[in-house]
């Protein structure tokens, strides 16, 4: 169960296999718009500022390197200066709905579907761009505005909000409760 230790070949591969499957299914009803495939500047900045802010913590960027973040996770995620294969109307169906168990959120839950096929095109772009191309993409790229910061409260010593997790510990199945002591 930990994310230390890799699954058996076989679990991963057969993993893989239903994951790939699963995402390829769901994805046929996508319609990838036609400036997807041949992005313009200003669709290729914002996605530079978007994957900037989203993106380049987990799956790296130009001039970013592996550090504990990216190893720590299980499964690992791509690496997208290396370029990708998956589809587009796949590569977007898995950045606005995630995919269980592998740290991948849902972004289309924060995001516009233009924000997310701005995102794909600048990743299908990325591939082979130098450190400095991307420092430069994403200085002019639009502010995320999806990701709103809230100033971080003044360090007092007191707890700010205490929250009462009773009732929904309660609520839950009995085994996806957790065990405290084990």
């Amino acid at each position: 169960i930990g994310a230390d230790q890799p699954h058996s070949h076989l679990v991963a591969r057969f993993l893989h296999l239903v994951s790939d499957r699963a995402v390829e299914h769901h994805a046929q009803s996508v319609q990838v718009p036609a400036d997807v495939m041949h992005p313009d500047s200003v669709m290729l900045a914002k996605g530079a500022g978007e994957y900037a802010d989203m993106c380049s913590g987990c799956h790296l960027a130009p001039g970013f390197f592996r550090g504990p973040l990216h190893d720590g996770l299980y499964p690992r995620p791509p690496w997208f200066t290396r370029g990708t294969d998956v589809p587009y109307k796949e590569f977007f169906w898995e950045t606005k709905h995630g995919i269980k168990d592998t740290a991948m959120p849902a972004w289309g839950r924060s995001h516009t579907d233009a924000d997310l096929w701005a995102v794909v095109a600048f990743v299908e772009h990325m591939h082979g761009m130098s450190p400095a191309q991307y420092r430069e993409m994403v200085a002019g790229a639009t502010p995320d505005t999806d990701m709103v910061q809230l100033p971080m409260p003044e360090a007092t010593g007191t707890i700010i909000q205490t929250v009462d997790t009773t009732s929904a510990t309660q609520s839950m199945p009995q085994g996806m409760r957790r065990r405290r002591g084990h």
